[in-house]
């Protein structure tokens, strides 16, 4: 065959094998709920729940916590609007902007029965767009600290600044503790013994550095419990910095800088086979601190990064004496074994001493996955992504020799999860769903310390009190919508693949 012809063949073959490439990962699939699968309470949940007369009408569940020395859960909630600000269904609240952190009573069983608020975010100023600087703004993570104080980040463009709180149970007294850079959100609280570990999340990218970039970080010189002095609001060129009002921040890693003894960037994007896509993600999030046995000072911490695809990054880090952590290596988990992860937003660690990371986003419809994820996740998978693969709690399991062993939680239930936190009894899992008119949900696990088997239920609310922003309440029924395993609900989401 001449030279050229073989040269024209070979480029047909290449066109025609792009051409096809490309095909497959424009293609999107999106099989509509089937309410009659026996895998459907957790693979279609919002559907199934809401069909079983469960309350579909919260507005972006944030963060979640259990604070077992009060026995108080506590719930933030971003803004009060959409379906439980309508006049209908069974919540019928004040419109309120500002959100709300809700807060009820836990059972000696781990139950919890009721919520009612206990800081009203706002009030909210119309002319201006803004909520009262001096009152919380649309609550995402929550954390309790040794003495049963309630530590709040905030998610808000109804601020200058996105700022941290520190709420005084005892007194009410609420106390800002940190303003954002410009354009950021903070992330990944989770306080450990007393360190206050802390995430720059998506900064506006003209900060003076290191503000610009996408941060994880740890206060250091403070402990949680320590008092200071409530930080006033920044102007000038400081609100484009991170002020803290006490002690000092130390980065631990950036996006986009390579994690120490590793070949990989923070906020590293790739896909399932591990090819490296462009870009790196500059949204870290939840953060689970996983301590060397008893040392508080020393242990591995991973973060989500929360983007499209998602992914966990992993560091070893210790403190020395002089109050600074080292991190002496990592890299990114490799979720390839279970089609990859989306979205990873807040996090958690178990009684047993494993992390949970929640992909946030399950869209529940064909145009939104059409128009918003199928292009990014078929990338990801280098073909056609199936849907119903994301939406769950993937826990991470640390191994002896340094490597990361996962587990997807199918059976936990698909939804837009924010948090998910598991109770002191290693069976009750309550959820955050970071959506809008979602539902509430609980776990309960078959065998405690195993969240590969169980029964997942739904909460029916019953109003209490008026409409108003600060005396109303929820009593909680919990609709049982079906027991099963990991096993059975992924052969359920596998066997959706045929339509592919």
């Amino acid at each position: 065959m001449p030279i050229k012809k073989l040269f024209l063949l070979i480029a047909a073959v290449l066109l025609l094998t792009l051409a096809l490439v490309v095909s497959a990962q424009e293609e999107t699939y999106f099989p509509e709920a089937d309410l009659t699968n026996p895998a459907a309470p957790f693979i279609f949940a919002q559907q199934y729940a809401a069909a079983q007369g469960a309350t579909a009408e919260w507005r972006k569940q944030e963060g979640i916590i259990i604070d077992e020395a009060n026995m108080k859960f506590y719930m933030a909630v971003t803004r009060v609007r959409n379906g439980m600000s309508d006049g209908e269904g069974d919540m019928r609240l004040d419109e309120n902007r500002c959100g709300v952190i809700l807060v009820g009573d836990v059972s000696a069983d781990w139950n919890v029965s009721e919520l009612h608020p206990l800081i009203v975010g706002g009030p909210y100023d119309e002319a201006t767009e803004t909520c009262n600087p001096d009152n919380i703004s649309e609550p995402d993570n929550v954390f309790v600290d040794a003495n049963g104080d309630l530590w709040i980040y905030e998610d808000t463009d109804l601020h200058a600044n996105n700022l941290v709180w520190k709420y005084v149970v005892a007194t009410g007294e609420l106390m800002r503790f940190a303003s954002m850079p410009t354009g950021s959100e903070g992330t990944g609280l989770r306080i450990t013994g007393d360190t206050l570990f802390m995430n720059i999340q998506h900064p506006d990218e003209t900060n003076p550095a290191p503000w610009n970039l996408g941060t994880i970080g740890v206060v250091t010189g403070f402990a949680a419990t320590d008092s200071f002095e409530s930080l006033p609001l920044q102007e000038g060129d400081a609100a484009n910095t991170l002020v803290i009002a006490a002690g000092e921040y130390q980065v631990l890693g950036q996006g986009g800088n390579m994690i120490p003894g590793s070949d990989q960037p923070f906020g590293l994007l790739q896909t399932n086979s591990g090819a490296v896509m462009d870009g790196v993600c500059q949204n870290p999030d939840g953060n689970m601190f996983i301590p060397n046995g008893d040392s508080m000072t020393e242990g591995i911490l991973y973060t989500n990064w929360e983007c499209a695809p998602g992914g966990v990054s992993r560091i070893d880090i210790a403190q020395g004496a002089d109050g600074m952590w080292t991190v002496s290596g990592g890299y990114h988990v490799d979720f390839g074994s279970v089609n990859g992860v989306i979205y990873n937003c807040n996090a958690s660690v178990t009684p047993w001493g494993t992390g949970l990371t929640s992909e946030e986003d399950a869209p529940l419809d064909a145009a939104t996955w059409a128009e918003e994820y199928a292009e990014g996740m078929n990338a990801i998978v280098e073909g056609t992504a199936n849907p119903y693969d994301y939406g769950y709690n993937t826990e991470l399991i640390p191994n002896e020799d340094g490597t990361t062993s996962i587990i997807k939680h199918y059976v936990m239930g698909r939804r837009e999860n924010e948090q998910t936190w598991v109770a002191p009894d290693m069976q009750t899992v309550y959820f955050g769903d970071d959506g809008t008119d979602k539902i509430f949900y609980k776990f309960i696990a078959t065998t405690p310390g195993d969240l590969s088997a169980g029964t997942l239920y739904a909460a029916r609310l019953t109003q209490t009190g008026s409409n108003g922003t600060d005396d109303f309440g929820f009593t909680i029924e919990w609709i049982e919508l079906g027991t099963s395993d990991n096993a059975t609900v992924e052969a359920a989401v596998r066997a959706l693949d045929a339509g592919m």
